[in-house]
């Protein structure tokens, strides 16, 4: 049986090549937005693969090793930045 990756470890091998991390400020599902994202981007010809988070889940997790909260911190490109 194949052993299953996380996300950031399949960032670091290169097995995906985009992550698109939506930081929200308001309260809802964040799994279904992530899911409707997903549905959006279909044919966008890359692996990409969707975290939607907020301020406090990355205030929370944001340091911890092993998270994909980490790396993509670290070594992300805000696109855009909503004021």
């Amino acid at each position: 049986m194949a052993t299953r990756q996380t996300t950031a470890s399949r960032i670091r091998t290169g097995l995906v090549k985009k992550v698109l991390m939506v930081c929200r400020y308001c309260r809802c599902n964040n799994s279904q937005l992530a899911q409707k994202i997903d549905h959006n981007l279909h044919g966008v010809g890359a692996p990409v693969d969707i975290v939607v988070v907020t301020e406090e889940d990355i205030a929370l997790y944001g340091d911890k090793p092993g998270t994909i909260l980490r790396p993509a911190l670290l070594e992300g490109l805000v696109l855009y930045a909503a004021r």
